[in-house]
């Protein structure tokens, strides 16, 4: 604390009568505990649970991660996922599913963690979960959408509700999986999709797996470090 916050802890503390001894210590190096995974509430299970016995997602539980996604993804069929009309667009898109699906996982570590990161606005009755909100801030933040362009802000911010669209009317979907339709990681990549799609192709590229790849590299991975 500087001398000014001193001040004004000092005299909340006489407001609320404590001594002293009462008060709890200032924070310095040397009184802190080391954190350790054993007495982790949170990841004291992870250990022993994780594919080589370490704290990190190593590349085993990554991809296992990422096929489970990937499998509740493909569900549905490529018209649904990327919002297709044309017999053309969908047998096009359909040729193309492997080179995306290899496309989101060359990325999904970083993927996963921005959605973990924004998800992190959720109250706590939804975690990893997205809100329109939290979805609103990433698509700016990330200048995937630009407060100039109000019809491509409209269309991408849309995309929130559309991947939403589909899933809901499986009961079992929206009471374990999505609660209030957030989304989820499954929906968070889809909507990925759909960014890259709306905002790139026939612009920038002719192929599917091109307008997604550009659009983690312009605006997934060039926002995601600081």
């Amino acid at each position: 604390m500087s001398n000014s916050n001193d001040k004004y802890a000092t005299k909340y503390l006489a407001i609320l009568q404590l001594t002293s001894d009462e008060t709890v210590p200032k924070f310095t190096i040397g009184n802190c505990s080391r954190w350790s995974i054993k007495s982790s509430k949170m990841f004291k299970y992870r250990k022993n649970e994780a594919g080589q016995n370490v704290f990190f997602d190593d590349n085993v539980i990554l991809e296992r991660r990422f096929e489970a996604d990937w499998q509740n993804l493909a569900k549905r069929s490529v018209k649904e996922i990327l919002m297709l009309n044309s017999p053309e667009e969908i047998e096009k898109a359909t040729d193309e599913m492997d080179e995306i699906k290899a496309v989101i996982k060359a990325r999904y570590r970083i993927i996963l963690s921005t959605f973990n990161f924004f998800s992190a606005y959720a109250p706590i009755e939804y975690p990893s979960h997205l809100s329109d909100s939290s979805w609103q801030k990433y698509v700016r933040s990330t200048k995937i959408v630009s407060s100039r362009n109000m019809q491509e802000c409209e269309t991408i911010e849309a995309l929130f509700k559309l991947a939403n669209e589909g899933r809901q009317n499986s009961e079992i979907f929206k009471k374990n999986e999505n609660p209030d339709g957030w989304l989820t990681t499954i929906d968070f990549v889809e909507a990925l999709l759909r960014c890259g799609i709306k905002k790139y192709l026939g612009k920038l590229t002719g192929d599917y797996s091109d307008a997604i790849e550009h659009l983690l590299q312009e605006h997934v991975l060039k926002y995601a470090h600081p």
